[in-house]
C-alpha cells in the first residue's frame, strides 16, 4: 500500500475554538505580567521577545513553505527530505551555533578562515541561529496540520480555484491554528534557552537567571541591599517565571492536537498535487523543500566540514590555508573517541533521564485517561518544564538538592555533589513535555473496548498495561524513548549549572569551547554530533514508517477479509 501521508494511519488532530481562545488568553495574562515587572525586568523579557520575534521571521516563512512542500506535494525523495526535516529536531543547538560561526563567524567561511568582521554577531547572530533551528519545528507541526485539512473541501474548492489558491485560500486557512502552534513554539524555544544569547552575548531573561544564579539576583550585581529591592528582584523574578509559564501552556494547547495519533484502520489520505495535475507548482514547491533543507541541514554540515578540514600553512609570503578532506574525515572519526569520557557520560546520565521521563509518562498517561485533574495538572507540570527557563530549572534542583550541614535535608546533598542525580533530574525534567507528549497521545489512541474486554477475562490492572497497552504501542513509546534520551543529550541550559566535579557532559564541553571560537577540533566533534544525529534520526523515522505501513497493511487486509462477498 504506498504510503501518501506522513500520518497516514492516524487520526486526524483538531483544534476547537475554545482551545485556541484559551491559549490567546494564556498569552495575554503573560503580556499583562510582563508589563507588571520593573524597568529592568521589563527590558530583559523584551530582549527575549524581540530575539524570539527575529527568529519566528525567519522561522515562519521558510517552515511554512518547507511543510506544504512535505504535506501537499509529491516528489522523488520526499520521504528521505521528511525524515531528515524530522531528525533536525532533534540536534543540540550549540551544534548549530558552532556550524553557523564557521560560515558567518568571526573567522568563519565569509572572513578567509581568519579573524575579521563577523556576518553574525550579538543579537541578529542570535536571531540567525535560533530562526533556522526552529524551522524544522514550524514544517514538522504545518505539515501535521495540513494532514487535517479535509480532503474533501479541498477537491470541492479546485472544481472552482487553481491548486494554488485552494492552497493558499483553503489549505493554509484551515491550517490556521497549526500556524498559531509554530509561532508560539518559536517563542517557546528561544526564551527557554541560553546556549546561543550567551555565545552572542544578548541579555535575555533567561541568560540574566544564568548569570545572576550563584548571587541569587536579577539586580546585575550584588544582593539587594533593602528589603524593598528584595521584594522587587521576587516579584520580577516570579511574574517573568509565570509568564515563561503560560507560554509553555500556550504551546501545549495549541501544538497538542497536532500530534497524530495511531489508528485501529486507515485513514483517508489527504489531497495532494501531482506533478501531472500541477506540474509548475509541485515542482516549485520541491526545489522549496530541497533549498530549504540544504540551507537549514545541510549548509551547516558543510561549514562544519570545511572548518575541520581547514589547514594553515606559513610560507615566505605570509600564512595560507588550504582544505584537505582526509583531513576533515581523520578529525571528524576522530573526535568522538577523543571526547569519549564526556559522550560516555553524556550518555548515561542522559539514559536516567530518558528512564526517568518514561517511567513518569507512562505513569501519568494511565492515570489521566481515568482523572480530569491528572491530565490538568499534567499539562501544567509540562508547561512549566516546556518554558521556563532553563537555568531556573537548574537553581530549583540546587535549592532541592543542596542544603547545609545544619538543615534537617542534608542527606540530600551528596546527591548534588558526588552523584549524577541532579543534572539526570535537570535533563529529565527538560525532556519531559515532548517526549511525555509522545508518550500520551501513543497510549490515549488505545481503546477502551480492548481494556475492558481484557478486564472482564479477569486481567488486573497491571496486565492490562504490561501486556496489552504497552506493547500495542511499543514503536511509539520506543520513539518516544529515543526523543527524551536525544534531547537529554543536547541539554545545556540547565545542565551548566548542575553537573558535579569530574563529570563533563558533553553539551557542556561544547558550549565550553565555543567561547574560545570554533577550531578544526570543535567543528569535528560538532560535525560528528550532527552527522549522527541526522543519520539516527533518519533510519528511525524510516523504520517507524515501515512499521506503519506493515501494519495498516494488516489491518487492511483484516478489513477486506471481514468484507461481505457479492
Amino acid at each position: 500500500m504506498p504510503r501518501e501521508s506522513m500520518v497516514e494511519g492516524m487520526t486526524r488532530p483538531r483544534h476547537t475554538p475554545e482551545t485556541t481562545r484559551l491559549a490567546l488568553a494564556l498569552l495575554a495574562v503573560a503580556a499583562v505580567l510582563a508589563l507588571a515587572c520593573t524597568a529592568r525586568a521589563r527590558g530583559l523579557l523584551l530582549n527575549s521577545v524581540e530575539l524570539a520575534a527575529g527568529a519566528a521571521a525567519i522561522a515562519l516563512p521558510a517552515g511554512i513553505v518547507w511543510g506544504l512542500a512535505l504535506g501537499k506535494a509529491v516528489f522523488p525523495g520526499r520521504r528521505l527530505l521528511a525524515a531528515v526535516t524530522v531528525a533536525a529536531l532533534f540536534v543540540p543547538l550549540q551544534v548549530y551555533a558552532a556550524a553557523w560561526q564557521t560560515l558567518l563567524g568571526f573567522d568563519g567561511w565569509t572572513t578567509g578562515g581568519g579573524p575579521g568582521d563577523p556576518w553574525l554577531d550579538g543579537l541578529a547572530g542570535a536571531i540567525w541561529v535560533h530562526g533556522w533551528a526552529a524551522a524544522p519545528w514550524v514544517a514538522v507541526l504545518i505539515t501535521w496540520s495540513l494532514e487535517a485539512v479535509e480532503r474533501r473541501l479541498e477537491e470541492e474548492s479546485l472544481l472552482d480555484a487553481t491548486a494554488a489558491r485552494v492552497l493558499v485560500r483553503v489549505s493554509l486557512r484551515r491550517a490556521a491554528g497549526g500556524v498559531l502552534a509554530a509561532a508560539v513554539t518559536v517563542f517557546a524555544l528561544c526564551a527557554a534557552e541560553i546556549g546561543v544569547t550567551d555565545l552572542f552575548r544578548v541579555r535575555t531573561f533567561a541568560e540574566e537567571v544564568y548569570t545572576q544564579a550563584a548571587l541569587g539576583s536579577l539586580s546585575g550585581g550584588a544582593m539587594p541591599a533593602d528589603d524593598a529591592a528584595a521584594l522587587r528582584e521576587a516579584r520580577d523574578l516570579t511574574a517573568g517565571t509565570l509568564a515563561h509559564w503560560l507560554l509553555g501552556g500556550a504551546v501545549l494547547l495549541l501544538a497538542a492536537p497536532l500530534v497524530p495519533r495511531p489508528a485501529e484502520a486507515d485513514s483517508e489520505a489527504g489531497w495532494r498535487l501531482t506533478p501531472r495535475s500541477s506540474p509548475k507548482l509541485n515542482a516549485a514547491l520541491a526545489a522549496a523543500a530541497a533549498l530549504l533543507t540544504a540551507v537549514a541541514v545541510v549548509a551547516p554540515a558543510l561549514g562544519l566540514a570545511w572548518k575541520a578540514g581547514l589547514s594553515t600553512a606559513r610560507t615566505a609570503q605570509g600564512a595560507t590555508a588550504a582544505w584537505s578532506l582526509a583531513k576533515c574525515l581523520r578529525m571528524t572519526g576522530r573526535a568522538p573517541l577523543e571526547h569519549g569520557r564526556e559522550l560516555l557520560w553524556s550518555l548515561g546520565v542522559a539514559a536516567l533521564a530518558a528512564a526517568a521521563v518514561m517511567i513518569v509518562s507512562v505513569v501519568v498517561a494511565s492515570w489521566g485517561r481515568r482523572s480530569r485533574g491528572a491530565r490538568l495538572t499534567a499539562g501544567a507540570v509540562a508547561a512549566a518544564a516546556l518554558a521556563v527557563p532553563g537555568p531556573l530549572v537548574g537553581v530549583g534542583v540546587i535549592l532541592l538538592l543542596a542544603h547545609g550541614v545544619d538543615s534537617p535535608w542534608h542527606w540530600l546533598t551528596p546527591m548534588y555533589d558526588r552523584t549524577v542525580a541532579a543534572p539526570a533530574l535537570v535533563q529529565a525534567i527538560r525532556a519531559l513535555p515532548l517526549a511525555g507528549l509522545v508518550v500520551w497521545t501513543q497510549l490515549a489512541s488505545v481503546p477502551q473496548g480492548l481494556l475492558d474486554a481484557a478486564a472482564s477475562e479477569g486481567a488486573g490492572p497491571w496486565s492490562r498495561w504490561v501486556r496489552i497497552a504497552l506493547p500495542l504501542r511499543a514503536p511509539g513509546l520506543a520513539a518516544a524513548c529515543a526523543v527524551a534520551l536525544v534531547l537529554a543529550v543536547g541539554e545545556v541550559s540547565a545542565t551548566l549549572l548542575v553537573y558535579p566535579p569530574g563529570v563533563t557532559p558533553l553539551s557542556v564541553r561544547i558550549s565550553q569551547l565555543l567561547h574560545y571560537g570554533v577550531d578544526d577540533r570543535v567543528a569535528a566533534l560538532s560535525l560528528a554530533l550532527l552527522l549522527g544525529t541526522v543519520a539516527l534520526g533518519t533510519a528511525a523515522s524510516f523504520a517507524l514508517a515501515i512499521w506503519q505501513d506493515r501494519r495498516l497493511k494488516k489491518n487492511h487486509d483484516r478489513h477486506a477479509d471481514r468484507a461481505p462477498l457479492g
